[in-house]
């Protein structure tokens, strides 16, 4: 069920209309966290000191799908 929440999260407030709400954490799915963590990379990535999407779905990256829905 959370993974179907991400997709329509992904589609709805993200606008990647390709992700279908599956549940199955895909590699669509995993392309569009990657981007998604590379458009708010002071939110979800500076903490962790990265410069480029991990496609995991941890803290940061929960943090700001929360702030956003």
């Amino acid at each position: 069920d959370e993974v179907k929440k991400l997709q329509i999260f992904l589609r709805e407030k993200e606008e990647f209309q390709d992700i279908e709400s599956t549940g199955i954490y895909d590699k669509k799915t995993f392309e569009a966290v990657i981007k998604f963590q590379e458009k708010y990379p002071e939110d979800i990535l500076s903490f962790w000191k990265l410069s480029k999407g991990t496609g995991y779905v941890y803290i940061t990256t929960t943090k700001k799908i929360n702030k956003i829905i």
